[in-house]
């Protein structure tokens, strides 16, 4: 069971190892991971079609193993620094919308100013975040945002597969709730939902 905790903001990366340090040694969380997204403008350049607003997540590498694994849909498992410089993985719902392919050369807006990318794979739908369209390395996003070290969501993942780690969503809330009363700046939960063993929402 994956569950997303976020700020109406950014906040340090090292919120999330206070996060990490609250559920160390527990038996209901076995994954957490910071991410930062920003919503940006899309245009396939190879195939001229495009979209005003897309999500763009950057992910750290090492992919963390409790989220799953990323698979493309011709089936092959890939991770964050197998991206080439320029590199980016499209989920399957904006692939088929920009009829995308391996290759493809993009142009993204990312704080109003042109970023040239290569598709590098298509992932599987149960791969990707919830409403999740892009996804590059954390490193190069923070740096292309100009905010190095900074976030603003934090993805959890709760033991069990997708019936059993619901039914630790109340324990994990309330942990964060109280570190959320001990500082400022701790991400603030704000969502959770259910999905199948092995994906990343």
């Amino acid at each position: 069971m994956r569950g997303l905790f976020g700020l109406p903001g950014y906040f340090p990366a090292t919120q999330v190892d206070r996060i990490r340090t609250t559920f160390a040694g527990t038996d209901i969380v076995d994954g957490v991971m910071g991410v930062e997204t920003a919503l940006v403008p899309v245009v396939d350049l190879t195939t001229q079609q495009g979209r005003t607003s897309t999500v763009l997540m950057g992910l750290p590498s090492p992919f963390p193993a409790a989220f799953g694994r990323l698979i493309t849909t011709d089936g092959s498992a890939v991770e964050p620094a197998g991206l080439g410089a320029d590199g980016v993985f499209l989920s399957q719902r904006l692939g088929q919308a920009l009829n995308a392919r391996r290759g493809n050369r993009l142009r993204l807006y990312i704080n109003n100013k042109p970023v040239l990318a290569r598709v590098q794979g298509v992932l599987r739908t149960e791969s990707v975040p919830n409403a999740v369209d892009l996804l590059m390395p954390l490193a190069r996003l923070q740096r292309l945002t100009s905010l190095p070290g900074q976030l603003n969501l934090v993805l959890l993942s709760n033991r069990g597969d997708a019936l059993g780690g619901v039914s630790l969503s109340d324990a994990v809330t309330t942990r964060l709730r109280r570190l959320w009363q001990t500082a400022d700046r701790s991400p603030r939960p704000r969502h959770s939902s259910a999905r199948p063993p092995g994906s990343l929402s």
